[in-house]
């Protein structure tokens, strides 16, 4: 008659580890949850200001002043690095838009995703324009009458004049960048926005 051995139990170090395995993540996770608000867990950075909420932007009726047409929809189906500026472009105008043109020419692959956009108090000189079309090729330029540029205004915030704002594929006004910012801020922003983003 053959013995038969009773299998060995785990000893108390495995079921310790077992437990910490299974058991461990879920309660790092309820006490996450529970002190989020006292723990130094560190914000996501970002070198524009962000708009909370995100806001819709107002129907406007801009007028075209170059051979490029306007993206239609206006900022439906894209994303939109915008630029609003007085009737000429002066030095910080033309820094913003040099700006914009080198951080959408540096998307890379995800460049057709991202249009460009000026909007201008008329009047505008036609020297003025034949210029901007010269030096930037594919850029949308376009006359926003006062109305308009007050209905802007709200939804942007003070001073949005001479700011970059960034525009989402809903129509969403979400960021905005003083006329200093860095090329290279604006752009990491921007390549986060579109890799975690599945529209446009």
């Amino acid at each position: 008659m053959t013995e038969t051995r009773a299998a060995p139990r785990p000893s108390r170090k495995t079921v310790l580890a077992l437990i910490v395995v299974f058991v461990g993540p879920l309660a790092l996770a309820i006490l996450l949850f529970a002190f989020h608000d006292r723990l130094p867990i560190p914000a996501a950075v970002t070198v524009g200001e962000l708009i909370l909420p995100p806001t819709p932007m107002p129907d406007l009726h801009p007028r075209p002043l170059l051979e490029a047409p306007l993206p239609t929809p206006l900022f439906r189906g894209h994303w939109t690095l915008l630029y609003m500026s007085q009737g000429r472009c002066d030095l910080d105008c033309e820094a913003n838009l040099f700006k914009m043109r080198q951080v959408r020419l540096s998307m890379g692959r995800d460049m057709g995703r991202v249009e460009r956009l000026l909007l201008i108090a008329p009047p505008v000189a036609h020297g003025a324009l034949e210029q901007i079309a010269r030096r930037y090729p594919g850029l949308a330029v376009a006359a926003l009458e006062r109305a308009d540029r007050q209905a802007l205004a709200q939804i942007l915030g003070p001073g949005a004049e001479n700011r970059i704002h960034i525009v989402d594929p809903l129509g969403n006004a979400m960021m905005r960048y003083p006329a200093e910012v860095p090329a290279k801020g604006l752009l990491k922003d921007l390549k986060r926005l579109l890799k975690v983003s599945q529209i446009g």
